[in-house]
C-alpha cells in the first residue's frame, strides 16, 4: 500500500516537489534545532563531569577516575600496582574535570552559534588547560576556599 502510493506520488512529480521546494525552511529549521539539542546535552555533560559542579566529584568524577586507574594498574605488575593506581586516580580525576570543561565550551560553541563549529583539538585544549589554570590560580590566591 506505502510503496503504491509512494509510486502514484513519482509519478505525479509531487514527492520531488515536497523534497526540494516546501520543506527547505522545514529541513533548516530542524537541523538548527538538532544543533542546539546537541550543544545543549554537550554543555550539560560537560558541567556534570567539569569542577564547576561541586557534588560531581562523589557521584561522577572519583567513580570515572577508580574505573580508569582499575583499568591502568590491571597489567602491573604487585610491587608497582598500588603507586600506578594512585597516580592513575589523580590522573583520571584531573581527565574527567579536563574533559568536562572541553564539553562545556564545545557545547555553548553549538549552543551559541548559528551554523555547525568545527574547531580543533589543540585549541579545544588549550582553552581547558586555560580554565584549569584559572581555577588553580583562584584557590591559590584564596579567592576559592574549603566551607
Amino acid at each position: 500500500m506505502i510503496v503504491e502510493d509512494v509510486k502514484n506520488l513519482l509519478k505525479r512529480g509531487r514527492a520531488l516537489r515536497l523534497l526540494t521546494v516546501d520543506n527547505t525552511a522545514q529541513c533548516a529549521a530542524f537541523m538548527r534545532l538538532k544543533h542546539k539539542i546537541s550543544g545543549s546535552l554537550l554543555a550539560v555533560v560537560g558541567f556534570m563531569l567539569s569542577p564547576l559542579s561541586w557534588w560531581n566529584d562523589a557521584v561522577v568524577n572519583l567513580p570515572l577516575a577508580v574505573a580508569f586507574a582499575w583499568l591502568v594498574s590491571l597489567p602491573v605488575v604487585k610491587p608497582w600496582k598500588e603507586t600506578v593506581f594512585d597516580v592513575a586516580v589523580i590522573l583520571g580525576y584531573w581527565l574527567t574535570n579536563v574533559l568536562g570543561l572541553v564539553l562545556m565550551h564545545k557545547g555553548a560553541g553549538q549552543l551559541l552559534s548559528r551554523e555547525a563549529a568545527r574547531g580543533s583539538l589543540k585549541k579545544d585544549l588549550i582553552v581547558s588547560l586555560a580554565y584549569t589554570a584559572a581555577i588553580v590560580w583562584l584557590i591559590k590566591f584564596g579567592v576559592l576556599k574549603p566551607v
